[in-house]
């Protein structure tokens, strides 16, 4: 990835708003606003709507019918269809990087955790998405997988949003023996075993998408009674 300081006005525009949207700070349903995000980003309208044009073709952010930009809100099986994919192809991520990490790269994915944990007590919920970001993208990176940090950043557009759930909820989802899903996993890739650093990440977005997709059900269920 280019630094921001050496990418066009556009560019930096769409990085920032992109990275914004897949650690999930912001919520399905909020509305995104050029002037807003042009005083943020110190850059003059254009960049930011050519930005949003950009996602909006991605489908990660909708046009409402008054000409309102929103960030996309899936529903609860489309979310459920998001988070199939995504054990399948972080499950292979994390199998390829248990074996092809090197001891810098399983150092930093447990600082990331601790990081994210030290958030988590403190209640940065902001500062929790962004590591949780980290961590999960750590994975392709180590297992030299390219092409697949580009699919997964795609699918994260879409359903990123929705981690905000797991926060609004204070959920920390961990075994009756105390672990989570994470340090199962820093573990697994420590010691080079590539299964159960796959059952790990497995785990731990199957945990989530039950907590987000109850949620979402719980919404939807009045419009399916109508129905």
């Amino acid at each position: 990835m280019k630094k921001l300081e050496d990418m066009s006005l556009s560019d930096r525009a769409y990085e920032a708003l992109r990275e914004d949207i897949i650690a999930g700070r912001f919520q399905p349903g909020k509305k995104i606003t050029i002037a807003s995000l042009s005083k943020e980003f110190g850059v003059s309208p254009t960049p930011v709507r050519e930005a949003i044009r950009l996602l909006l073709a991605q489908g990660a952010l909708d046009l409402k019918p008054n000409h309102s930009v929103t960030v996309v809100a899936l529903t609860a099986d489309e979310y459920r269809e998001i988070a199939r994919i995504r054990i399948e192809l972080e499950g292979m991520a994390a199998a390829e990087a248990a074996i092809l990490r090197t001891e810098a790269q399983a150092k930093r994915l447990r600082k990331i955790n601790d990081d994210l944990e030290a958030a988590r007590a403190k209640g940065r919920y902001a500062d929790v998405l962004r590591r949780n970001r980290a961590f999960h993208f750590a994975l392709p990176e180590m297992a030299r997988l390219s092409t697949l940090t580009d699919v997964l950043e795609m699918l994260w557009l879409r359903s990123g949003p929705l981690l905000n759930v797991l926060y609004d909820y204070d959920y920390d989802y961990r075994s009756p023996l105390g672990d989570h899903p994470h340090e199962a996993l820093v573990d697994a890739i420590e010691r080079q075993d590539s299964e159960v650093a796959r059952a790990a990440i497995q785990r731990d977005i199957q945990l989530g998408t039950e907590v987000i997709t109850a949620h979402l059900d719980r919404l939807e269920a009045p419009a399916r009674s109508a129905s």
